[in-house]
């Protein structure tokens, strides 16, 4: 198995709570909310076929669906400064993958990367 084979999924998390600074994915950063460029970076990589934005915040999904994202709804108790990544994660893929839960479906033959909206500095490596 290669990567031209395998569809790669990209879940950007983005939570409206933050303990230091709330809405930080939203706020401003030279002009742009922060996740924009999140999403800017999922839009640019080579090897990302599929991306969804989960979060608990409508601001947040409202412009992630601007962007042409997918988007989940993260569950209040998901969107907590003690919740762990993996109980996000594993929600999104079967919600993603659920229609494809059968004999054809690809769901055995994809990566996930996850991906925090509220980082704006990557090192280009997607």
């Amino acid at each position: 198995m290669n990567l031209e084979t395998l569809e790669v999924l990209a879940v950007v998390m983005a939570r409206a709570g933050s303990v230091g600074l709330p809405n930080k994915s939203l706020r401003p950063l030279l002009g742009k909310p922060v996740i924009t460029y999140t999403l800017s970076h999922v839009r640019e990589s080579t090897l990302i076929s599929r991306a969804v934005v989960s979060s608990d915040s409508p601001e947040i999904l409202a412009v992630a669906k601007a962007e042409g994202f997918e988007t989940l709804t993260r569950p209040p108790d998901l969107a907590t400064s003690t919740s762990a990544t993996d109980p996000v994660l594993r929600p999104a893929i079967a919600t993603l993958y659920a229609p494809m839960n059968n004999e054809h479906s690809t769901m055995h033959n994809h990566l996930t990367v996850m991906l925090y909206g509220n980082i704006p500095l990557r090192a280009n490596h997607m």
